[in-house]
């Protein structure tokens, strides 16, 4: 399995792959990249009607890999109740 670290790594450099340089943005950094993906999680969630984690905190407080799970559950749940 794994860790959180290597997950969300691999979770930001594929997004900026298959994302943000088809826009022609070479100059895109990875850390840019990362902002850009968990703002993109966040409004997701948001947009379902969530504005914070089940134990309380506030999305932005969350990692990467929190939102990605986060957003995964949700979607699930969404599943289920159709």
């Amino acid at each position: 399995m794994k860790s959180n670290k290597t997950y969300a790594t691999s979770g930001v450099r594929l997004f900026y792959e298959r994302y943000l340089l088809k826009k022609g943005d070479d100059n895109m950094t990875s850390e840019k990249a990362f902002e850009q993906k968990k703002d993109l999680l966040m409004n997701q969630i948001i947009e379902s009607g969530y504005f914070k984690a089940e134990d309380g905190r506030h999305l932005y407080e969350l990692n990467l890999s929190e939102l990605e799970q986060t957003h995964h559950d949700l979607q699930n749940q969404k599943i289920r109740e159709v």
